[in-house]
């Protein structure tokens, strides 16, 4: 009767341990509810995943990085795809929606998204922005800003409560007659020129280096002790407002740049500016998360690492998209295909988690938001591109039965990334892949499928017909191909033509109904893009905080036109 009476203690003693532990963690209802509060995302540019130990083992030069992906509150993105340009990434990100849908594209240049220097471009006030979703939360913006060099188009005007960074391309062209020096804002006013001194030397076009990089760590640490300096008391977080860093680094963007003391410390490496610059890039995301963890606010903060656009392979000085092919800008798996990583604190699993969800920048956005307490304001249905209005959701016919799809509104993917197995309701997530408002390629499953050509030239790469340098139509017979098996897209399902492959055949009628779907869903025909508009009046001449900082410059005449492609845009 003892030892019966000792079992039944011990298991109930056990019972109350393993409850205590699945309330912890979240149990099946989520991640340790309202706990998670804050949120620090890391957007990078022009890398891509033969730069990452994370996804290839040989690579050495993230050692910050690859330590984050091997704690259990890690999940790496397998099947996270950008926009074919920064500009359209970071809009997609940000606003949570397919750039081409509400209008980020030229009716005069149709394959082309990026932002000229003196584009007319403000993001429309009626779009949602990750910022004003979470506009509980202290934002700041840090880096480069992608979406208008205009006051109007500033980051506080989209929501962000500060900011800290840059408008323009630093391009080297500045003659401050037809190409103003690029300025330095902080919030909404200029403090410096790019190629001028302030607190040293900000910029040295000759040998590459600038203080940014030790800038930008400053003003993030800086952010997040601000942020959590009046919480006095309990856990961080529990107390006061939680806050948003958003950080946009593009000094892997051609031409590199990086500090005096990162010059040449990767010559056991690579040895280029690239890899000096990713050397002390994933230095500065260490900085800002051991800032977190000092603070006291790692374990309530989501951590989001990605690249807005992979890396320039066409380029010496460039990273590496191994094991894909082609270059950023293109719409092959090597243009579009970006590292991702999401850490979310008491995730609950004992090791990283490796999602190979396909999902978009545009998901993410709903994904995080949803991880700190901000769920989607749609709730899940697709709404039009203005919002408010609904309209009906689209099935997909996909190896598990039935699936739903929002073609161009984000979806909350929290499940997939936090790897739970009992539900694929987005398994066949269609992603589809725009150049300006041409759909140039769809994703659904393990297929993919090109309806035209346009690609940069990557040495020692040949794809046929996939490397065209001008727009290529083969909507006759598209190409396909299937991205699992054959990631680097070198061959062909079918060889391209239907009458050759069985599997090509049994496959097309699936492919060609989704395609019919998005083009349905993204109808932009009827409209104009907003990227038409330039005017030389636009650039830097004369922005606010010249005239008290000494360096308002006079403009030329207005000269209003329809956008052309400038010889060298981000």
């Amino acid at each position: 009767k003892q030892w019966y009476q000792r079992r039944v203690a011990i298991t109930a003693g056990l019972v109350v341990i393993v409850v205590y532990c699945f309330c912890s963690t979240g149990g099946s209802g989520g991640v340790n509810s309202g706990r998670l509060k804050n949120l620090v995302v890391f957007e990078l540019q022009n890398v891509g995943w033969g730069d990452m130990g994370a996804y290839v083992g040989w690579q050495q030069e993230t050692p910050h990085l690859d330590s984050l992906v091997r704690s259990a509150d890690s999940t790496i993105l397998y099947g996270l795809y950008s926009e074919t340009s920064k500009s359209a990434s970071q809009a997609a990100f940000l606003t949570g929606r397919l750039p081409a849908s509400w209008g980020f594209y030229s009716s005069n240049d149709a394959e082309r998204t990026e932002l000229h220097e003196d584009s007319s471009f403000v993001l429309p006030s009626t779009l949602p922005t990750l910022a004003k979703q979470l506009s509980s939360h202290s934002s700041k913006l840090i880096g480069r800003w992608y979406l208008g060099q205009r006051p109007e188009a500033n980051p506080l005007n989209s929501g962000f409560n500060s900011f800290l960074g840059y408008v323009s391309d630093r391009s080297y062209e500045h003659d401050d007659l037809r190409y103003p020096n690029p300025g330095i804002y902080r919030d909404k006013h200029i403090f410096s020129r790019f190629y001028e001194t302030y607190s040293g030397e900000l910029m040295n076009k000759e040998n590459r280096t600038s203080t940014l990089p030790s800038m930008f760590l400053r003003e993030g640490c800086d952010f997040i002790e601000g942020a959590t300096a009046d919480r006095a008391g309990g856990t961080e977080g529990e107390n006061g407002a939680p806050f948003y860093l958003h950080l946009t680094i593009d000094a892997l963007s051609h031409p590199c740049y990086r500090s005096k003391r990162y010059v040449n410390v990767s010559r056991d490496t690579r040895s280029t500016d690239f890899s000096d610059a990713l050397i002390e890039t994933d230095h500065l995301i260490g900085g800002i998360i051991d800032q977190l963890r000092i603070r006291g606010a790692d374990n309530n903060t989501v951590i989001a690492i990605f690249s807005g656009s992979t890396a320039e392979a066409a380029l010496f000085n460039g990273g590496s998209n191994s094991p894909f092919s082609g270059s950023a800008g293109d719409t092959t798996e090597g243009g579009v295909r970006v590292p991702g990583i999401v850490v979310i604190p008491g995730r609950g699993k004992k090791e990283p988690y490796r999602s190979h969800q396909t999902l978009t920048l545009y998901d993410l956005h709903h994904t995080l938001a949803s991880l700190v307490g901000a769920p989607s304001p749609h709730g899940g249905e697709c709404t039009s591109p203005e919002g408010g209005v609904s309209v009906p959701k689209s099935e997909l016919s996909g190896q598990g039965g039935q699936k739903e799809d929002c073609i161009f509104t984000g979806i909350d993917l929290s499940d997939k990334v936090l790897g739970r197995a009992d539900t694929d309701q987005w398994e066949h997530r269609v992603v589809p892949i725009y150049r300006g408002r041409t759909l140039m390629a769809i994703r659904e499953g393990r297929y993919k499928i090109h309806r035209f050509a346009l690609a940069n030239f990557v040495p020692g790469q040949h794809l046929g017909p996939l490397t065209a340098f001008s727009l290529r139509n083969v909507t006759e017979f598209p190409m396909l191909f299937d991205v699992v098996t054959d990631p680097s897209e070198r061959f062909y399902v079918g060889d391209g033509f239907g009458s050759s492959s069985e599997r090509y055949t049994l496959t097309m009628p699936q492919m060609s109904a989704a395609i019919t779907r998005v083009l349905v869903a993204v109808d932009n025909s009827a409209t104009g893009g907003l990227l038409n508009e330039c005017d030389v009046i636009y650039r830097e001449w004369s922005p606010p905080g010249c005239t008290q900082t000494g360096m308002c410059l006079p403009p030329p005449p207005s000269h209003l036109t329809m956008c052309t492609v400038p010889p060298y845009v981000g």
